[in-house]
């Protein structure tokens, strides 16, 4: 009599959970009956926090960059900005968490000004669904790059644009403009 292999999987998942169950249950029962071993007495004076135990405010993260950017302003040499990628540092600052992937997702705190989130336009939603409060988000269709001879950026970012925004000075130029202009394009 021919078997399927639906059958054959059934069978043997049923067959399995039997005898898992026959072993563990003595198992079980045996552990029970055991008494758990004393805790120290300063286990006693412990209270649950679940009372205590607040989520952290739009403000709050506001404030963190806030204090990011007095740093750099205080650092010698001063930062112009802080780049950060999707990890704990982007958690930190704005409370997004974002897996990461070959698509570019980034926060971009300056020294002084309003941050801003750089993403694909596919992702954009989805983005602007996580933030806590309003963040300027920048987003590159993919079309923008498809229909380009030479190798681009996933995102273009005018750097004058930025040196005005946040007062950058005009000898400071981005990786970014840098690798456009050398692609053969004018990045300003």
């Amino acid at each position: 009599m021919p078997i399927s292999r639906r059958a054959l999987l059934k069978t043997g998942l049923q067959t399995g959970a039997l005898a898992s169950s026959v072993s563990v249950l003595p198992k079980l029962a045996a552990q029970e009956s055991h008494e758990q071993p004393k805790l120290p007495a300063a286990f006693d004076k412990l209270k649950p926090v679940h009372d205590r135990v607040r989520p952290i405010t739009a403000e709050e993260f506001q404030g963190r960059i806030q204090h990011a950017q007095r740093l750099m302003a205080e650092a010698k040499p001063e930062f112009a900005a802080l780049y950060l990628t999707p990890g704990t540092g982007l958690y930190y600052y704005t409370g997004i968490r974002w897996g990461l992937s070959e698509r570019l997702l980034a926060l971009v705190i300056p020294r002084r000004g309003e941050p801003m989130l750089v993403c694909p336009a596919f992702e954009e939603g989805r983005l602007r669904e996580l933030q806590r409060w309003p963040i300027e988000v920048r987003a590159s269709a993919p079309e923008e790059s498809a229909s380009r001879k030479r190798p681009a950026l996933p995102f273009t970012m005018p750097s004058t644009a930025l040196r005005r925004r946040w007062n950058w000075p005009a000898a400071t130029r981005s990786p970014l403009a840098a690798g456009h202009a050398r692609a053969g394009t004018n990045s300003n």
